[in-house]
């Protein structure tokens, strides 16, 4: 779910930027950001997770990851170097990371934790 508040974030971030960039940049994030999410739920309610405890975990990750950059877009770096990587991995090969986490690999394998 880190992942999913983290290209929140970073469409939040780049969205209005002049760059004529920005607006596809954006609509990739939000979509990343939608996908994992609906991942991540569905993966949840498979195994008991209810809806309520997704949504107090999202707001937790979102709270956290908006104080490390001390709610300031200005310092999305902190996030970029500390998620841009893993998250770009987990969008590429879901089903990967799934299984290391299946079978209880955090911080292993082809995803490596900083």
């Amino acid at each position: 779910m880190e992942c999913s508040v983290y290209y929140v974030i970073s469409a939040q971030c780049i969205e209005g930027h002049p760059d004529p960039d920005a607006p596809a940049l954006v609509k990739t994030y939000k979509g990343l950001a939608n996908d994992i999410a609906v991942l991540a739920i569905n993966k949840g309610k498979s195994v008991g997770v209810s809806e309520d405890a997704v949504n107090a975990r999202l707001s937790l990750i979102s709270k956290n990851l908006m104080g490390s950059i001390a709610n300031k877009c200005v310092n999305i770096n902190v996030l970029l170097e500390k998620y841009d990587s893993f998250c770009k991995q987990l969008a590429k090969n879901v089903d990967a990371r799934l299984k290391e986490l299946l079978a209880g690999k955090k911080c292993s394998g082809i995803y490596r934790c900083k």
